[in-house]
Order: structure tokens, then C-alpha cells, then sequence
């Protein structure tokens, strides 16, 4: 783990901006052949971010699916698993304006079912 982004890992990239949290700060590149692009259908999104810590080394039971243009890890997820999807931006705070965020929750739905 990267304990302090800024610090470790400086960057012209805002991955901790200030409220309101329901706008986007920087855009990430969704990895084709991932869960979360069969989710959200598109190679870029537009994402609100408020992180100072991000993955480093990343475990061989996890895949990335998204990066951010600095190339920070900004999704990961577990090939052999229903549904573990963890994103470094917070869909919880902008639903309401980004169709991608949305989808992320249905995803999850679906897989609760």
C-alpha cells in the first residue's frame, strides 16, 4: 500500500479533492475483458476521487481494471470470486449524476440476488 499518495507517489493528479464530492476530479481508464468494464460498457470514466493511499503491490489473487493516468491502480477485483469489486473514487456520492455509479450498484445487486 501506498501510505500517503502525495508523498510516495507525487502526481499532477487530484486524488484527494475537496467537497462536494459529487463531480469529477480525474478520469480513469477502464481495462477492457474486466467485470467492471462489462459493468459500466466504456474504456474511460469520469470519477470523483478523495483517497491519499492506493495499492502498490498487488496481490496475485487480484486483478487491476481501472488506472488513473498517473498510473495508480483506481480498480481491482477477484477473477475466481462472484463479485469483489473495490474502486478508489466513491459512486455512493455521485449516483445521482454519474450512469456509471449506478450501474456499479445494480452490478452489485444482481450479484446479491
Amino acid at each position: 500500500l501506498y501510505q500517503h499518495l502525495p508523498r510516495q507517489v507525487p502526481s499532477e493528479i487530484e486524488h484527494r479533492m475537496c467537497a462536494p464530492y459529487d463531480r469529477a476530479a480525474h478520469t480513469v481508464t477502464v481495462f477492457p475483458d474486466t467485470p467492471l468494464y462489462d459493468i459500466v460498457k466504456c474504456r474511460t470514466l469520469n470519477v470523483n476521487s478523495y483517497h491519499h493511499q492506493a495499492a502498490n503491490k498487488i496481490s496475485p489473487s487480484l486483478k487491476a481494471c481501472a488506472s488513473a493516468p498517473d498510473g495508480i491502480v483506481e480498480g481491482l477485483y477477484m477473477p475466481d470470486k462472484k463479485f469483489i469489486l473495490g474502486v478508489q473514487w466513491h459512486p455512493e456520492f455521485n449516483w445521482r449524476t454519474e450512469a456509471s455509479s449506478r450501474e456499479i450498484f445494480r452490478a452489485f445487486v444482481r450479484a446479491c440476488k
